[in-house]
């Protein structure tokens, strides 16, 4: 015994001298306490992301319900402003399809709105024809739900359904 506390202590005092590290060994106590900490936040990130999926499935269930309910909508109105001033502004259910509308604006730029049945058998409004030069409006394409707006920046025109 006596032998090994010297060759114990020669070591220490040689790991010294060539100023390595030591390395202190873990108690048992301390695996078992780190292993229990691993797992209490597995079991969290765990429940955080079980958390996550059933938020999205409800906000996903949300919108496909409203946006159905919305497409069934007989109180839909379509309203055509030029610049802030609203020009037309009329429900849907009272078109005779298919519908057109043109505006012309005080600068001479003209939007030509149609309003039809769609297969599906909701209303899509969209800008036929416009003849200002980025056609962002032409390109919206059909808007059919209401809070969906057709935008035409060059001649201060919006239509969009409410």
């Amino acid at each position: 015994m006596c032998i090994l506390q010297v060759s114990l202590a020669e070591t220490a005092e040689s790991d010294a001298d060539s100023d390595h590290i030591n390395i202190s060994r873990k108690k048992p106590a301390d695996d078992i306490l780190e292993k229990a900490a691993a797992m209490e936040k597995k079991r969290s990130d765990m429940i955080l992301i079980a958390v996550l999926i059933i938020a999205a499935v409800i906000m996903l269930a949300g919108w496909r319900i409203k946006k159905q309910n919305a497409a069934g909508s007989s109180d839909t109105i379509l309203e055509i402003t030029v610049d802030g001033s609203t020009v037309f502004k009329e429900k849907t259910e009272d078109f005779e399809l298919p519908f057109t509308y043109k505006v012309e604006t005080e600068n001479g730029g003209l939007n030509i709105f149609r309003a039809e049945r769609l297969e599906d058998g909701s209303i899509g409004v969209s800008c036929e024809s416009a003849d200002c030069p980025d056609k962002v409006c032409v390109d919206t394409g059909v808007i059919t739900l209401p809070g969906e707006v057709i935008v035409c920046l060059p001649h201060r025109v919006t239509a969009g359904l409410y």
